[in-house]
């Protein structure tokens, strides 16, 4: 693809879009350091500039539920169960220090609606983009495998700080992103992969709010 169509493809455009408004979160700390607001506002507002743009609303084509077949509802059950045993595995000593982080609506909403809406919220957010808007943008730029590839990346290094944190958080993180990303070009839309991050954030909202009172 020459520079030139890089610059005029749509879908590529809004990737740049909406990395820009990542970048421009980052800079507000209020945002960027109060879950769920780092990804949530920059999502928001490139949902606002995609309604009233007409030709980014003509181009939004990633937001897509995809196929839904047996074989593809068994992998993704599989990717389900495995990232399950890994995190009851690896987190078997609960992290407390993440709770308040973890359970914002649990004073609320109570502790279940607290976990449902948490991971709800979480798996959305960054499917919407990692393997939406992202993935779409890099699909049109590389090919699928490298779209794949690229946003298992930044998926890992955005879980840097995420549960669990560090390097080895953030590589099991980009290790889930490429199983997601796989499920994404598998079945051409988002359903199944946001359906296998809310059980994989259901078991870590479960692991913080069985350890207690920080």
């Amino acid at each position: 693809m020459s520079t030139e169509q890089q610059f005029t493809n749509p879908r590529i455009a809004h990737g740049v879009l909406l990395l820009v408004l990542l970048v421009c979160t980052s800079f507000v700390p209020h945002l960027y350091q109060n879950w769920p607001w780092g990804w949530l506002a920059p999502l928001i507002v490139y949902f606002a500039l995609a309604v009233f743009i007409p030709s980014m609303r003509c181009s939004l084509v990633w937001l897509r539920l995809g196929r839904v077949a047996l074989a593809s509802l068994a992998v993704t059950l599989l990717v389900m169960i495995v990232t399950a045993l890994v995190l009851l595995g690896i987190m078997r000593v609960p992290h407390t220090g993440h709770r308040p982080f973890l359970l914002p609506f649990e004073q609320s909403c109570g502790l279940v609606a607290a976990g449902v809406l948490f991971s709800v919220i979480n798996a959305v957010r960054e499917e919407f983009i990692c393997r939406g808007v992202l993935y779409d943008s890099l699909d049109a730029l590389w090919g699928n495998w490298a779209a794949i590839g690229v946003s298992a990346l930044i998926f890992g290094m955005a879980h840097l700080q995420g549960v669990p944190s560090g390097i080895s958080g953030a590589l099991l993180a980009g290790l889930y992103g490429l199983a997601l990303g796989g499920l994404r070009v598998w079945t051409g839309g988002l359903l199944l992969p946001v359906v296998a991050h809310i059980a994989a954030d259901a078991t870590i909202f479960y692991l913080m709010a069985s350890s207690g009172n920080p």
